[in-house]
């Protein structure tokens, strides 16, 4: 076997507490890392520099970049929320998601890297969250004085959230073990956007297959991998 070595680059010494999530942009020319401070920095990983720096009212508690948008990146945090930041070298703009149920701390964060769908996988609790954006093609009739009537269409962003419920083998197994509470603690999309395999603390590992990720649908009587 080879015998691997690595050189300390650089040292970021600018977080106050304990660093929770740390993560590259796509193109690996940003690093962003988030932490108990209740900061989030993006660095620029050659030199070092500070590009953004942004102060929220809770623990980050996963960072995901997104693969189809340069420079955007979701964070979440402590109290379950989920900030949507879109970043340039200058701006940093941001919203929420429109999380209905905001109780318990955002454990990971997931995002389509394969179908060129915008989604994004959400684990929080025992919540397991699939967020899809879409845009609306609104149509209007306006009438303009030298023109006469014409037909204005705007477009409008929006997400769209699809719930994933614990399947009943693990809510089963959660009841009768020392831990009953149901924990999402990580969350993947593979076969090519097509799936998602997500994983619970101390209860096993559940699968969603296609026509649940697709179809908006999630049934606990799908094939279940479980680890003892």
């Amino acid at each position: 076997m080879p015998n691997i070595s690595y050189d300390e680059i650089l040292e970021f010494r600018d977080h106050r507490n304990s660093i929770n999530a740390v993560a590259f942009s796509p193109d690996g020319r940003r690093l962003a890392t988030g932490g108990d401070d209740y900061l989030l920095f993006i660095f620029d990983p050659l030199t070092g520099e500070i590009v953004h720096k942004l102060e929220g009212q809770a623990p980050v508690t996963a960072i995901c970049w997104d693969p189809h948008e340069a420079g955007r990146l979701f964070v979440g945090y402590g109290t379950g929320r989920v900030l949507v930041a879109q970043t340039t070298s200058e701006t940093l703009s941001a919203h929420y998601l429109p999380r209905s149920i905001c109780d318990k701390p955002v454990e990971d964060l997931a995002c389509d890297a394969f179908s060129g769908v915008h989604r994004i996988l959400i684990c929080a609790g025992s919540r397991v969250e699939l967020w899809k954006e879409v845009e609306e093609c609104k149509r209007k009739l306006q009438f303009w004085v030298s023109y006469g009537l014409r037909l204005i269409e705007s477009f409008q962003v929006r997400w769209v959230e699809t719930k994933l419920e614990p399947p009943e083998l693990i809510v089963a197994h959660a009841s009768q073990s020392s831990s009953s509470e149901v924990i999402a603690r990580s969350g993947h999309i593979v076969n090519g956007g097509h799936s998602a395999v997500i994983t619970y603390l101390n209860h096993g590992t559940v699968t969603a297959y296609p026509k649940q990720m697709l179809g908006h649908q999630f049934s606990g009587e799908l094939p279940v991998a479980h680890a003892s």
